[in-house]
């Protein structure tokens, strides 16, 4: 999650109780104090949150069950505004909710591929004579729309040694040999005044859209 709103030069005057507050209400051990942001994070790194005059955000790895990330990027946003970190309401300028999710598949990659190419699409027929190449790989991208803002999504088959690169880097997690990837980010550009509930239940509103765009992706290429 990232919220970017109008700058504000009261937040750089208190950089080191901010800090100090985040990290013991969120419960994350560790911090760090730049020149206009603050930062703090766990001590596996894989949960983050920052604050600096014009935007702040959220981030975490493995957010089982799906509410855990919704619920603590709303409790660190409730947080910045009931002490004053962050002015109320808040002139936002752009709201981004971005989720990344990855299914285990029980068969070979291209398994996976071919079976991805048939449901979802990829290049048009006749692609390899003409290219006289054979597909390896593919992935997807589409920039869409709908009522809650616009957002942009990625998919394809994944193997282990991608999942390793795109996930962070996240060796605590057990990756399966074969995966399907899936990639949403929502963002919304309307400069609005929010309060920070307001807020927070907008991005809630934004990432479970983010899980049922996956679960739709989910049935619709992993489906027997």
């Amino acid at each position: 999650m990232e919220i970017r709103y109008e700058p504000t030069s009261g937040f750089l005057d208190r950089r080191g109780n901010s800090a100090d507050l985040i990290s013991r209400d969120l419960g994350l051990q560790h911090w760090e104090i730049g020149d206009n942001r603050v930062d703090v994070f766990s001590q596996e790194s894989n949960e983050r949150a920052f604050v600096s005059f014009r935007n702040c955000g959220y981030s975490c790895v493995d957010a089982e069950p799906a509410a855990r990330f919704p619920d603590r990027a709303g409790k660190f946003l409730r947080f910045l505004g009931s002490h004053e970190i962050l002015p109320e309401p808040l002139a936002v300028q752009r709201i981004g909710v971005r989720s990344k999710f990855l299914k285990p598949f029980e068969g070979t990659f291209h398994d996976l591929l071919d079976r991805y190419l048939k449901r979802c699409g990829g290049p048009a027929p006749g692609f390899e004579a003409i290219s006289d190449a054979q597909l390896e790989d593919v992935g997807m991208t589409l920039e869409l729309a709908d009522d809650l803002g616009k957002f942009r999504t990625q998919s394809g088959p994944m193997n282990l040694e991608a999942q390793m690169r795109f996930f962070m880097g996240n060796r605590d997690v057990r990756y399966p040999e074969v995966g399907l990837y899936f990639d949403v980010d929502y963002h919304s550009e309307r400069h609005q005044s929010l309060r920070m509930a307001e807020l927070a239940l907008k991005v809630k509103i934004l990432a479970e859209a983010g899980v049922r765009r996956f679960e739709r992706i989910d049935s619709l290429i992993l489906a027997r």
